[in-house]
């Protein structure tokens, strides 16, 4: 806590030297990588991983960086590098879009709507494409926004990196423990992760990080444990998904 409190100071000063901005992001990077693997850490994940994108703004423009390979170019050729487009019995993307719209019709905010059409935006590339595709009709499954559709490997960068231009007043509200639909999406967006991952990466993939994905499950049943009585419906297919994966198939698409 007090690292994240330290690091949220340095985002409140202006960083215009090189190393300074790499020493910045090695410390993000850290933090990350703890927080993923924190039984209670899903909100301190998340507040990290929006000052990781906030910071790449800084780093894309210097040359020099030590970093370079986590733009989102250098991201998305490393995935061009290892993705492999699967029909995987193991996924359930179709349950996933069916609890997505159960959410939806919670969602009073602006900004949660745009969470969740991140995440719709997901589901229409791997309908279409796990790394690029363009659709010449309406996708099969919600909304279309323009005639081309984000990979869903490129989707699923785009949508964690979102929150980096929302205002700390709508962040905040957002990360509220007792906003109950933005717990929800939040959830949705991690497994969606392990959604993704057996539909983009090749069954030669090794299954790695276990004791992340445990912790993911644990967030999963966490919020899943703390919504009232009356919205405990919506995280049905949340709860039937991690006992699924628990003992599955848990590729997942390289994420921090």
């Amino acid at each position: 806590v007090t690292a994240i409190r330290m690091m949220n100071e340095q985002f409140g000063k202006e960083l215009t030297n090189a190393q300074d901005i790499d020493a910045l992001f090695g410390s993000v990077l850290c933090l990350m990588s703890q927080a993923a693997l924190m039984p209670e850490g899903m909100i301190e994940y998340i507040v990290i991983a929006r000052g990781a994108s906030i910071l790449m703004r800084s780093i894309v423009p210097h040359e020099k960086t030590l970093f370079a390979m986590f733009t989102k170019e250098a991201h998305l050729a490393m995935a061009d590098a290892v993705i492999s487009e699967n029909l995987s019995e193991t996924t359930d993307l179709d349950g996933f879009w069916a609890s997505l719209q159960q959410v939806r019709t919670l969602l009073t905010e602006p900004r949660q709507v745009e969470f969740y059409e991140g995440m719709v935006k997901c589901v229409d590339g791997a309908r279409v494409s796990a790394l690029d595709g363009k659709l010449s009709e309406p996708c099969s499954v919600g909304p279309t926004y323009s005639n081309f559709v984000p990979a869903a490997w490129g989707a699923y960068a785009l949508a964690y990196q979102q929150v980096a231009l929302w205002t700390n007043e709508e962040f905040n509200e957002f990360i509220n423990p007792e906003n109950y639909s933005a717990q929800l999406l939040i959830i949705h967006l991690f497994l969606l992760d392990y959604v993704l991952g057996p539909l983009c990466l090749p069954e030669t993939m090794p299954n790695n990080s276990p004791a992340r994905k445990l912790v993911v499950i644990g967030w999963a049943r966490d919020v899943a444990h703390r919504l009232p009585g009356d919205v405990k419906v919506y995280a049905e297919w949340l709860t039937t998904y991690c006992n699924k994966l628990e003992h599955g198939d848990w590729r997942y698409l390289l994420s921090p």
